[in-house]
């Protein structure tokens, strides 16, 4: 029989337990070249046993063996043994870029996120994942950029989803990535960049280097110049659902070809708050059919200056806006009639542009509006309000048949209200300084169904 090597005394169990995966990811490590080709069951544990040996990541030295049979944390297998999801979440990794997991040639969803992970992104790793279809580096400290070779037309070709929200190190500027040309990723339909502290101008180029973009997130960088007007249209980005350029350096005007009919069909929300933007609101935003699906537009601390325009509350213009941010601005004038009258179906929350646009809107709303089930209202909403009015009005909550009616002087009448009705014009008011009351409004808007502005 043979002998049976014997460990060195004084080492502890975890030491010699590390020491065995080292000795097996060493073994494997010799012939890696064709295991990257050809994974299989003893390639896919040999790469997560290197990686818990290199990141000291006990949660997994603990448990030598197989992660399909033992049931790592964090670890998903198929029925056939082969790992296709790590999901370490939260859990500190620190470390090397771990450019081996590249073996894992069967992985569906690499979720890293929230270490400390340095070293740079590998070229290789845009040929090695098939299957991958969400890849979640986030919040660690990756030097250098995106990969060029990432964009490429045959890489990642199952990719749908690639998070690098704040995944580069934070002391050095980068370029923005992918500008190769070449419509790579073919299946990608989420990216997210935000906090990668990314230089430079977004170009009608850069937009159409994507094929399926439903979701963009540039927010928290340093970009510069202009909104790209070809972007509504442009093959690469015209299926946008969610727009997120917050927080840049942005300086342009609101491009009007961004209203036109077709352009941005499908978005839902635009987000375009703390940048340089300037001029007015793009009244060709207002067009019948512009922007059918768009529900949020954050436009907040800009320097945008001129009214509301009027062509935003037209017929079939901006059909489903019920939320908008507008402070922080320069903008005049009050809410137009026109909005009072014809966004009131709609328009649930509106964040005024300017010291005092919600002051007229109360003696323009003329005719009945009914604060119960049936016909929302459009209310603006000031300082002063009261916990005592607020508790008091929600009881017309249970008041189905409520009306109330509000003349051109500003007169009031009530029918089919209980006796508490009457203090809705108090209870209808929203101090931005009474944080505590913010949930009682909550609930009482709800019930109104109407719009408010504070």
């Amino acid at each position: 029989m043979g002998k049976h090597t014997a460990w060195p005394t004084g080492l502890s169990e975890r030491a010699c337990v590390a020491a065995r995966l080292l000795l097996t990811v060493c073994l494997l490590s010799v012939s890696r070249p064709v295991l990257v080709s050809a994974g299989n069951t003893t390639t896919d544990a040999a790469a997560l046993q290197q990686f818990a040996v290199q990141t000291n990541y006990t949660i997994w030295l603990s448990r030598p063996g197989s992660p399909c049979t033992l049931g790592w944390q964090g670890v998903t297998c198929n029925s056939q043994q082969r790992i296709t999801k790590v999901e370490l979440l939260n859990y500190g990794i620190t470390g090397e870029f771990p450019d081996y997991l590249d073996q894992l040639d069967a992985l569906e969803l690499l979720q890293l996120s929230n270490g400390q992970i340095f070293g740079s992104l590998p070229d290789a790793w845009s040929t090695s994942f098939p299957s991958l279809q969400q890849l979640d580096l986030s919040h660690n400290n990756i030097s250098g950029n995106v990969p060029d070779a990432w964009m490429q037309s045959e890489s990642f070709p199952s990719l749908a989803t690639l998070d690098l929200n704040g995944a580069f190190n934070k002391n050095t500027t980068r370029d923005l990535p992918f500008q190769s040309g070449q419509p790579g990723m073919a299946n990608l339909t989420s990216l997210n960049l935000a906090l990668c502290n990314i230089t430079g101008s977004l170009t009608a180029a850069w937009g159409a280097s994507f094929n399926y973009l439903t979701s963009l997130t540039l927010s928290s960088n340093q970009l510069t110049g202009v909104l790209p007007s070809e972007w509504g249209t442009s093959s690469g980005t015209r299926n946008l659902t969610d727009l997120e350029l917050d927080s840049n350096q942005l300086s342009s005007q609101l491009p009007p070809s961004w209203g036109t009919v077709g352009s941005f069909s499908q978005l839902q929300k635009l987000n375009l708050a703390s940048n340089n933007l300037t001029g007015t609101l793009s009244a060709a935003w207002g067009q019948p059919g512009s922007l059918p699906d768009l529900q949020i537009l954050q436009a907040n601390n800009n320097n945008f200056t001129g009214q509301l325009p009027d062509s935003w509350a037209g017929s079939n213009a901006l059909p489903q806006l019920g939320t908008i941010y507008l402070q922080g601005n320069s903008l005049t004038g009050g809410i137009p009639l026109s909005w009072a009258n014809n966004r009131s179906s709609v328009l649930k929350y509106l964040r005024p542009g300017n010291q005092g646009m919600c002051e007229p809107i109360r003696a323009r709303l003329v005719g009945v509006r009914t604060f119960g089930t049936t016909t929302p209202a459009l209310s603006c909403l000031d300082a002063g309000c009261q916990d005592s009015d607020i508790t008091s009005a929600l009881a017309l909550g249970d008041a189905q048949d409520c009306q109330v009616t509000i003349a051109a002087d500003g007169s009031i009448t009530s029918t089919g209200c209980p006796s508490g009705a009457l203090l809705y014009k108090h209870a209808l008011k929203i101090c931005s300084a009474h944080i505590h009351l913010i949930m009682l409004v909550t609930q009482l808007l709800l019930l109104y169904r109407v719009t408010y502005c504070c």
